[in-house]
């Protein structure tokens, strides 16, 4: 079985549209889904139930974050394997049982995640690598798409990557789509809490890789990412502060 975790801050819609996707596109899985509410100013997501009975609804009271949202419904996960996804991620075609099936055939990997794809953007790259220092001023400073080596590891390790269309590994995966072996996770415990927001994934992939957790991506699983549909809700300046 595969618990699915999302986690909830105003985007009521969203996590509709999320579920939605994941049961009109998944065929052959057994899932449980775990929606946690981090104490939403609107309460429409408290129609959760109706709309999905299956749903394992945790209401907070206090909005400790992110991670410590993610901490709570993994302690509740009963699956072999954990799916923490964003409420503003669709799911297409069989993208999570090509995951599901490469976390089954290959046992070294800990990890997996898709190809995300942001609507009106094309391909969304990131920096797949553990943060340096180098890496990290480049990135503060809007330079990390013109140094040398950050340039290269945004954009062209993506393209050349999935131009072979083989899984690839990488330091870590973008939290909005990831796939987990629940034993990875008893292994090395939950996010840090110290992370309210942004880098929690991470940092709880380097534990992974010290536990010798491969993490990969997978080209020929693909889904949308509407980025920031929840964090827009808090604000450019608190999530500058984050970040």
């Amino acid at each position: 079985m595969v618990s699915v975790i999302i986690v909830n801050y105003n985007v009521y819609e969203d996590i509709l549209k999320c579920i939605s996707s994941i049961k009109h596109n998944t065929k052959d899985i057994s899932f449980e889904f775990i929606v946690v509410d981090n104490n939403s100013t609107e309460r429409d997501i408290d129609n959760i139930t109706k709309d999905f009975p299956e749903v394992n609804y945790i209401k907070l009271d206090v909005n400790k974050g992110f991670g410590a949202a993610n901490n709570v419904a993994l302690k509740e996960a009963k699956g072999d394997f954990i799916l923490l996804i964003n409420p503003d991620i669709i799911v297409e075609d069989d993208s999570i049982l090509v995951l599901l099936r490469f976390l089954k055939d290959n046992e070294n990997a800990g990890a997996v995640g898709p190809i995300l794809f942001k609507p009106g953007e094309g391909l969304e790259r990131y920096y797949p690598f553990f943060p340096s220092l180098y890496s990290r001023l480049m990135q503060e400073n809007w330079m990390f798409q013109s140094a040398p080596i950050t340039k290269q590891r945004f954009t062209t390790f993506w393209d050349k990557n999935i131009q072979k269309n083989i899984p690839f590994k990488v330091d870590w995966i973008m939290g909005a789509a990831l796939l987990v072996r629940k034993e990875i996770v008893d292994q090395i415990g939950g996010f840090d809490e110290a992370f309210f927001l942004y880098e929690e994934e991470t940092d709880w992939e380097y534990r992974m890789a010290q536990k010798g957790g491969d993490r990969c991506i997978l080209p020929n699983s693909r889904m949308i990412h509407n980025h920031h549909s929840s964090s827009s809700k808090i604000g450019h300046l608190f999530r500058e502060y984050h970040e």
